[in-house]
């Protein structure tokens, strides 16, 4: 999977938006989940571009 820089800076603001929504109890429990699931992908993509050199 590779996206564009940007459409990942967008996914991660929202990711983060939601996040926070979620901690201050304006989304539901699932947002949280799905938020912290793409921060997992996007840490594991980060880890294995800069050690894969």
């Amino acid at each position: 999977m590779n996206m564009e820089d940007h459409t990942k800076h967008v996914l991660d603001t929202v990711s983060g938006v939601t996040a926070l929504g979620a901690v201050m109890k304006f989304l539901p429990a699932i947002a949280a989940v799905l938020s912290i699931v793409w921060y997992c992908i996007r840490i594991y993509e980060w880890a294995n571009s800069k050690f894969k050199k």
